[in-house]
């Protein structure tokens, strides 16, 4: 269980509801690697027509990796498999945001990282 003294005892916790959401079960622990979850940064969750739940958040381990991760569900938030997608080795908060959309493939991620590219100094 995550010990959220400070970020990097964080963790990424679902409540299921299988009455519309009447009611919801206890929270469990989502993100089945010890990652931390950066405390300032958005997620997101989105899921498939077919019940598959994706969640994306940026991890906080020792303080300097805020790594990309993508904790996905086939059995409707039961358990999760993580895998990261980015990796971000900085001793800071970024404070970036994520977004996730349905795709007739599946879902379709987007998150910054390292700041903007490619634009001119005024």
């Amino acid at each position: 269980m995550a010990n959220a003294k400070d970020e990097t005892g964080r963790a990424v916790f679902v409540a299921r509801s299988t009455d519309n959401g009447e009611t919801f079960a206890k929270e469990k622990q989502a993100n089945p690697e010890p990652t931390g979850a950066c405390g300032c940064c958005g997620m997101r969750a989105s899921s498939t027509a077919r019940g598959v739940l994706y969640v994306l958040y940026r991890t906080a381990t020792g303080k300097v990796e805020r790594d990309t991760t993508l904790l996905v569900s086939s059995d409707k938030g039961q358990t999760f498999a993580g895998k990261r997608l980015d990796h971000w080795h900085v001793n800071t908060c970024p404070m970036s945001t994520y977004s996730l959309r349905r795709a007739r493939s599946g879902v379709v991620a987007a998150w910054e990282n390292r700041g903007p590219r490619g634009l001119p100094e005024r």
